[in-house]
């Protein structure tokens, strides 16, 4: 088959690893899903130096958005290399769509598990998601253009 390397191979499962995740993540059942997210707060705030300092606050109050920001810059930077061989004018079409499904997919599952469901919620991983992208495309676009 052409264009399939070992290389896209480990990525793609990567990618569906990082979505199973997510989903995972979702799937728990709210109170289980609160004492995580208030196990990892405790560990963060305390490396960060206590809820007193700017970041050990910032995160106290944004642990559980924080998260889902960071799944989902990781599954943009997979995507992004996963669909780096698409024509430009598809790539971004392709993989928006596919930020967007999964933010979406995400939010629904929760909804059926107790926990709350919100469109503000799909736009905050999804711009998780398109940061990591922008930030790959603008990285790669300033790399050409220094080696020209």
């Amino acid at each position: 088959m052409k264009g399939v390397t070992w290389w896209r191979v480990l990525l793609l499962l990567a990618t569906a690893g990082t979505v199973c995740f997510i989903f995972s993540r979702s799937l728990r059942p709210p109170a289980e899903s609160s004492a995580e997210s208030e196990s990892v707060k405790k560990i963060l705030v305390a490396f960060l130096g206590g809820e007193e300092t700017f970041l050990g606050g910032f995160v106290s109050r944004y642990v559980r958005k924080i998260a889902h920001f960071t799944e989902f810059f990781l599954l943009g930077v997979e995507a992004t290399f996963l669909f780096s061989g698409t024509p430009a004018r598809k790539f971004f079409l392709l993989q928006s769509g596919f930020g967007l499904l999964v933010a979406a997919t995400d939010e629904t599952i929760q909804r059926f598990t107790g926990r709350g469901a919100s469109v503000r919620d799909v736009l905050l991983d999804f711009s998780g998601f398109l940061t990591a992208t922008l930030l790959i495309r603008l990285a790669g676009w300033l790399f050409t253009r220094r080696r020209h």
